[in-house]
């Protein structure tokens, strides 16, 4: 399947970073992953070229980016409720245009989110988050959603992830 090529250019890609370097190669081993923000922005393209490469005609990346500075201290406070609400802002808006006919949803969608990052409690609420907002639109978006929470050590999409958002 496509993800699964995805995957192995990601572990392709990671391969070709280690090559000769022991920093990375001591800690791929020491950690099971080489985290995005450990990598120079200079060598990740080492990995992005061989993912871009090879599966440019089924992978695309969308980024949610909050500026800080400009965000309410209200919206900031409880940072699982505010991820909740970006997540399905950026659903509604880029899932929206996939769909086949205004009147079909989209059969699936399955969401990979880091473990790491996430409390056990937010975990229940941002499926039961997302299903409510689905099925409050005029015609649902999706007819499933699942949500998977991963370990990123044993991930490589959510290390690819990890990778985009610390460029």
């Amino acid at each position: 399947t496509e993800q699964h090529k995805l995957k192995r250019h990601f572990r392709k890609g990671i391969k070709n970073l280690i090559n000769g370097n022991d920093k990375y190669a001591k800690e791929l081993n020491e950690n099971s992953e080489i985290k995005g923000s450990h990598i120079p922005e200079n060598k990740k393209t080492i990995v992005f070229e061989k993912i871009f490469n090879n599966c440019a005609d089924y992978t695309e990346i969308g980024i949610i980016q909050l500026h800080n500075k400009y965000a309410d201290d209200k919206f900031k406070l409880v940072p699982a409720r505010s991820f909740n609400y970006l997540l399905w802002k950026f659903l509604i808006r880029y899932y929206s245009k996939y769909r086949k006919k205004v009147d079909e949803p989209i059969e699936n969608i399955y969401l990979y989110i880091d473990e790491r990052n996430v409390a056990q409690k937010a975990k229940y609420d941002l499926k039961n988050y997302l299903e409510m907002k689905n099925f409050e639109l005029p015609k649902p978006l999706f007819n499933n959603i699942y949500i998977e929470y991963v370990d990123s050590s044993t991930n490589s999409l959510v290390q690819f992830a990890d990778m985009v958002a610390n460029s």
